[in-house]
């Protein structure tokens, strides 16, 4: 609706006109009331998706800020109960405690599906073939007094290598193995355990935090868990309080004959 007022009057065949009123209806062209509902709905789903992103950054805030005064008091506990935890910067260093760490292996993985307890031949055997290949930096242990209580065994992912060496060591083979875990920006976690009895006191949190620190200092690009049962709910919420995800879902099924 649109309203004139003529200051002196206009001649028309009517007569003088001192004022006009109009009232005009603007009707769109076809398509392009639909074109400006999808632009409403595009603007709203992208106004979303920043809130979604900006919640999504506030609970990892709000989640590493837990996690790192959980480790902190933790840590303080550690120091109270004399926990010491050992770190490996040689496989001389390494070598007297593998032993004593597949001991705590067979004590801490007793009660898992599958799970054969290593014999004393095999933990020689194991330590004398994979000695070569382990990253000191890659491995951590716990021990209250003399007490070995907690392990962590990791090792980058030399798959590539073993892909070129064909599954053979000699007479070439050990060489792309070797280049594989120096080139690797994979971890692999492969073995961790902690004894019963001193479960709950953060020493996990400590161990897992020496390994990410090993994982920074060598560029490490990704963590794999390796394999963690679905019902295993204490290891899956020590990688889901550092925002892990599950990339692999693996099941067995059975079927009588």
């Amino acid at each position: 609706v649109a309203f004139g007022y003529f200051i002196q009057p206009v001649e028309t065949r009517n007569g003088p006109q001192q004022f006009r009123i109009s009232v005009n209806q603007v009707f769109p062209w076809f398509g392009i009331q639909g074109a400006k509902g999808d632009l409403a709905a595009q603007a709203s789903k992208t106004k979303f998706e920043v809130f979604q992103d900006a919640k999504a950054k506030l609970y990892n805030e709000v989640r590493n800020s837990y996690y790192n005064l959980y480790f902190t008091k933790k840590a303080i506990s550690i120091l109270d109960e004399n926990i010491e935890i050992l770190e490996f910067k040689t496989k001389r260093e390494l070598r007297p405690w593998i032993v004593p760490v597949l001991e705590v292996l067979n004590e801490t993985f007793k009660n898992i599906y599958g799970f054969v307890p290593l014999s004393a031949k095999e933990m020689k055997d194991f330590a004398r073939r994979y000695l070569p290949i382990l990253d000191p930096a890659f491995i951590i242990a716990a021990r209250i007094d003399v007490e070995l209580v907690g392990f962590i065994i990791s090792m980058p992912d030399i798959s590539s290598g073993m892909l070129k060496a064909r599954g053979r060591l000699f007479p070439f083979g050990f060489i792309h193995i070797l280049r594989a875990v120096r080139k690797s920006t994979d971890l692999l976690m492969l073995l961790g355990g902690i004894k019963e009895e001193y479960r709950g006191r953060g020493i996990d949190a400590i161990m897992g935090s020496k390994i990410l620190e090993s994982a920074a200092k060598s560029r490490m690009k990704t963590l794999d868990s390796h394999l963690v049962l679905e019902r295993n709910t204490s290891t899956r919420a020590e990688y889901e309080r550092i925002n892990a995800k599950i990339i692999k879902t693996f099941r067995i099924f059975q079927k009588a004959l």
